[in-house]
């Protein structure tokens, strides 16, 4: 009989390692998703996320940050600690590679106003981590919402 309980706690025990390591797997991917395709894929969006963590989430907000400094040649002039992220909008499109982002930001001195910035995005390295020099913006738009 004590043979048995044996053999149920290891299992048992096997069973939680096994699935609190693929846990912690998930939360260390930083591949980008659709990263080599050619077709369209919603990436993040209200309704879909196809991201690993919310930590890769909290990276593909920085990695949008990022290639708007460098699409606006890093202007110093702006004092970036007065927007915060509102929203992000990705979708890998028909180019390996490329991405289209629609990022949303709101000032938050002198006055608020929400602005959205839509970029295709060429991103030369798998990687939700990306710095700036891996990043293109091949096209950027920008609105007040």
């Amino acid at each position: 009989m004590q043979k048995k309980y044996k053999y149920l706690i290891v299992a048992i025990v096997s069973v939680a390692l096994t699935i609190l390591s693929l846990g912690l797997l998930a939360e260390n991917n930083h591949a980008l998703p659709y990263y080599q395709d050619e077709g369209n894929h919603v990436v993040l969006s209200d309704k879909v996320n196809q991201l690993s963590s919310n930590k890769q989430k909290d990276e593909m907000f920085i990695l949008a940050r990022e290639a708007l400094k460098k699409a606006i040649n890093n202007d110093s002039k702006i004092k970036w600690e007065n927007f915060e992220d509102k929203n992000l909008y990705i979708e890998k499109v028909n180019q390996p590679h490329q991405y289209y982002f629609g990022y949303t930001i709101q000032s938050t001195s002198p006055a608020v106003v929400r602005i959205r910035y839509n970029m295709l995005i060429e991103i030369n390295k798998d990687d939700s981590r990306a710095e700036q020099k891996d990043l293109q913006v091949l096209d950027m738009k920008m609105g007040l919402e």
